[in-house]
């Protein structure tokens, strides 16, 4: 079986969870603190290994500080870097919503529409921890819309008197799950989620949105974005708008057609399942398990010195195609 060390600098630590700071830092100060996990750096790397940790210890399952020559390790983008250690071991990299990453043996992409090969795989991103669904006792009654995502990508629209007056002429409510506060869902009744980026960002924004609101319960109206398209295997995954007079008729269809916001209701309760936490676990054990002999094949033939001037190639490389793609965080 696999063994395996998830990278976790000290400073990150002392900053997010200095309970981790300990020589036998415990999965559960993870796993009962699901509030704290908001960055992708704890939903990737910190989540991730609490998981498996739990599901199969400590000794195979290890949180480091810096990847070490001989192992197979795994790094978040932001900390996949010489100082860490990227270039010694066999790197595994999120690149998570991040720039191309400059060095990696292999590259984790969390878009479903990303093309895979003997470097990149696609591995879905966790769904929300702690996620609290809706109340279904709320039954058919649709009160309040919820934006969920940063209040940087908030759509002009969604903030203008004329557009929560039309939600209000159809008795519903407009309301922000913003930074972070993304968990309780018991009371919110349909979610909408919006984001004017370049394409060039979309291209690596995971699914997230599209199965929390499966996990949730509640219908969801979305732009077109490669990840949800990915997804997408009938009209009830969601519904599209792009715009104040599109997601106010998503809205409008909701409130006046009860069977098709149940049946949206009922086609989320199908597709969750796929994307469950064992689900995803068992993609990672899977992904180690393919990668242990060709980890163990490269390591055994040491590491080449030229990866330092590789990852610096490829930092380069990085920023030049921030330049032309016109990326922006």
């Amino acid at each position: 079986m696999y063994e395996v060390d998830f990278v976790l600098p000290r400073r990150h630590r002392e900053r997010f969870w200095p309970e981790l700071l300990c020589d036998a830092p415990s999965p559960r100060v993870v796993l009962d603190s699901p509030e704290r996990i908001v960055g992708g750096v704890d939903a990737w790397i910190v989540q991730t290994w609490a998981i498996l940790a739990q599901k199969h210890g400590q000794e195979r399952v290890r949180l480091v500080e810096r990847g070490e020559a001989g192992a197979l390790c795994v790094f978040h983008y932001d900390h996949a870097t010489l100082r860490n250690g990227v270039h010694l071991s066999y790197s595994v990299v999120v690149r998570a919503d991040r720039p191309p990453v400059p060095l990696a043996d292999t590259v984790i992409e969390q878009n479903p529409a990303v093309h895979e090969n003997r470097r990149v795989r696609y591995i879905p991103h966790w769904p929300q921890p702690g996620l609290i669904p809706r109340n279904r006792s709320r039954g058919g009654k649709i009160e309040r819309l919820a934006y969920v995502g940063s209040d940087m990508y908030l759509p002009a629209y969604m903030q203008t008197a004329d557009f929560k007056d039309a939600l209000a002429a159809m008795g519903v409510e407009f309301v922000h799950m913003l930074n972070g506060n993304w968990r309780d869902h018991s009371t919110v009744d349909v979610l909408v989620a919006a984001r004017d980026v370049p394409a060039c960002v979309l291209e690596v924004k995971p699914a997230s949105k599209l199965v929390n609101a499966w996990m949730a319960g509640v219908p969801i109206i979305l732009n077109e974005e490669p990840a949800y398209e990915a997804l997408r295997e009938s009209p009830a995954d969601y519904l599209s708008a792009h715009d104040a007079r599109t997601v106010l008729a998503a809205v409008n269809l909701l409130v006046s057609d009860p069977e098709t916001y149940a049946a949206m209701v009922a086609n989320g309760d199908k597709r969750k399942v796929d994307y469950s936490p064992e689900n995803i676990a068992s993609a990672w054990d899977g992904l180690f398990t393919s990668l242990e002999n060709s980890a163990s094949s490269r390591l055994a033939g040491g590491m080449r010195l030229c990866r330092k001037t590789e990852w610096i190639r490829g930092k380069v490389a990085s920023r030049v195609w921030r330049v032309l793609r016109g990326w922006r965080d």
